[in-house]
């Protein structure tokens, strides 16, 4: 995705003032939780190849943190379940959007258009669709992911025990 993000925006443009830096930021932002602003990269001033490889590296750190906070075992223990989860939603959402196409489209015979060659062709691209929002969908979610390490999770909980405590206290009044 990153390097989709690099030669949409920026990479595909000669000159630095083509750039879209405001749209590949935000979409940096959107896929990876990541301002290079905020970390003092100035995207306009750099050159391709500067860009290309401070923000991976940065990326790149980002996640190694996530690992290193939980352990790599607890990690990929993540990263198979969000995996399996969009992969799961994706599948069900394909087989839906795969039965209505199937109701529609005998109407392609109106249009002087073969419904066999059309459902095989339409299918097709919805295939390749489902497999591109499941990669989008799990680097998205992998980057933004905020894992909890053992003592993470002991003070929420004991922070929600005093909330409810609190409440309950509050409401035998």
């Amino acid at each position: 995705i990153f390097a989709v993000l690099m030669d949409d925006y920026i990479g595909s443009k000669q000159d630095a003032r083509e750039w879209e830096v405001e749209p590949f930021r935000q979409q940096l932002q959107y896929f990876f939780g990541y301002d290079p602003e905020k970390d003092g990269v100035q995207i306009s001033a750099m050159s391709v190849a500067d860009v290309n490889e401070s923000i991976w590296a940065k990326l790149e750190g980002k996640y190694e943190e996530k690992e290193t906070k939980v352990g790599a075992d607890l990690m990929r223990q993540y990263e198979r379940h969000i995996l399996l989860q969009i992969i799961d939603h994706a599948w069900k959402d394909h087989l839906l959007a795969m039965d209505h196409l199937k109701d529609g489209i005998g109407l392609r015979a109106y249009g002087q258009k073969d419904p066999l060659v059309e459902y095989k062709r339409e299918s097709f691209d919805m295939f390749g669709m489902m497999c591109e929002r499941i990669e989008n969908d799990a680097v998205r979610f992998l980057f933004l992911l905020d894992p909890m390490t053992d003592d993470d999770r002991q003070r929420e909980e004991e922070k929600r025990r005093r909330e409810q405590e609190q409440v309950f206290r509050a409401a035998s009044q």
